[in-house]
């Protein structure tokens, strides 16, 4: 009587591609799940208000995108009247940001701050002293 090999006999095609398939679809859940624990960056951040008792806006907007340099943000300051726009770089680490705020002349600030699901928290340094600031994740003040 003949003897019977008792080893397993290899995969077929049919069996690697199911074991490839099911790989993969853990693979790319767990990447879906990391992703969506990320906080975007790009959007527009904004404290912008108009002060009816003194006819002034006040606050300030931040419009950050991507682009082929990284981030950059477009700056906007409004003491009284709505300032110029100013392009900057983005500078981001983990989940911090940091960037110039161009004022007056040669005279600038410093936002260094954080993103969070509800929009840019942090320290603005300017010459005269430091501010902290939230800017809401919104719409632009001016599209109100």
């Amino acid at each position: 009587m003949p003897s019977r090999d008792t080893k397993a006999a290899p995969p077929t095609g049919a069996l690697v591609a199911t074991k490839l398939a099911a790989a993969a679809i853990l693979l790319f859940s767990s990447f879906v799940a990391c992703a969506a624990s990320v906080i975007k960056l790009a959007g527009t951040y904004s404290s912008i208000v108009f002060n009816e008792e003194g006819g002034d806006v006040l606050g300030y907007e931040v419009r950050i995108a991507p682009t082929a340099r990284g981030f950059q943000a477009v700056v906007q300051v409004a003491e009284g009247a709505p300032g110029p726009l100013h392009v900057v770089d983005v500078i981001q680490t983990k989940d911090s940001i940091k960037f110039d705020i161009p004022l007056d002349g040669e005279v600038k600030g410093t936002f260094e701050g954080r993103v969070t699901a509800s929009g840019l928290e942090g320290i603005i340094s300017l010459p005269a002293g430091r501010v902290r600031v939230e800017l809401k994740r919104t719409i632009s003040y001016w599209e109100r």
